[in-house]
């Protein structure tokens, strides 16, 4: 096969962060100010309140107000608003690479910022499994394989983040599921705020939606971030990802995703793979260093 970024496959994007609030001004105020920011520099945009209705047609981004965010106070008499930034469903990644960068270099212009109680969230559509469940089975295996090496990723913040949690049970909570009602009765109870969230599954436009990504507004890591979930999912509906055991978060875990999952060229599955997947594969590498230094550091030493 080969490891490709040019199949269509719906997106949704959420980055959660908070803005400086000057004067006697409202969050409301602050929201359409960026809300008409963004349209006057060619993304449509809405100021709203924070709701899970679909954004208006014509408009590309909506501006809504966050109470888990929490602004960080290191001055007094400095105010904050929690603003979350939502795209409309983006049709694939070419979508995102024309809209998305432009609208982060936006708020960082505004001097938006994050911190630990802000996300970055995306929803990938999976259209896969009205013409076969069975590929519910394969996502659930295939990020229980890796979620240790996942939450190695991204900071150390989201890994006890109660927004972003770790799965609850393992590949058999599935076991015997080939219909879509046994795989909604499955996973009956299953809450939003795991970093894997399979609560929007079963609506009319099947999605997963990913929390595990601590807030950003830098393009590059929201970028790279995006080509990673965006190939993890294309990997579990294209191939029947196997129960299989959980491997710890180390180096030799993370090669073996990257090698896996269509980051890196093998001979067993993916013989090609294109320079941007292959990019983020070297930009994981790092950013897994980063986060896990005394780790590798440990297991050299050993």
């Amino acid at each position: 096969m080969k490891a490709t970024l040019d199949q269509p496959r719906p997106i949704g994007c959420e980055y959660e962060v908070y803005l400086p609030r000057l004067g006697a001004t409202s969050n409301a105020q602050v929201q359409k100010t960026l809300s008409d920011i963004l349209t006057a520099n060619g993304l449509p945009s809405v100021s709203r309140e924070y709701c899970h209705a679909p954004i208006p047609a014509g408009i590309d981004f909506a501006v809504e107000y966050d109470s888990s965010i929490r602004g960080t106070f290191r001055f007094r008499d400095v105010a904050y608003v929690s603003v979350e930034v939502k795209t409309r469903i983006l049709r694939d990644y070419a979508e995102w690479e024309r809209l998305v960068p432009k609208a982060l270099a936006i708020l960082q212009e505004m001097g938006a910022r994050v911190n630990q109680s802000c996300g970055h969230h995306l929803h990938i559509g999976v259209p896969e499994i009205a013409d076969d469940p069975r590929r519910i089975r394969s996502i659930y295996n295939l990020f229980w394989r890796f979620e240790p090496t996942v939450f190695g990723l991204v900071s150390p913040s989201r890994r006890n983040c109660r927004y972003a949690s770790a799965m609850p049970a393992g590949p058999q909570r599935l076991a015997g599921c080939r219909t879509r009602a046994a795989f909604q009765r499955a996973l009956a109870g299953w809450e939003r705020y795991h970093g894997l969230n399979l609560t929007h599954l079963f609506n009319g436009s099947p999605r997963i939606e990913l929390r595990y990504h601590q807030g950003t507004i830098n393009a590059e890591k929201a970028r790279h971030w995006l080509r990673f979930c965006l190939q993890m999912v294309e990997h579990a509906v294209r191939r029947n990802c196997r129960n299989a055991a959980q491997l710890a978060n180390s180096r030799e875990s993370l090669e073996k995703m990257l090698i896996a999952c269509g980051y890196k060229p093998n001979n067993g599955i993916y013989r090609q793979v294109c320079p941007e997947l292959r990019q983020t594969g070297k930009y994981l590498l790092g950013r897994w260093k980063h986060f896990n230094g005394k780790i590798a550091l440990k297991r050299a030493k050993g």
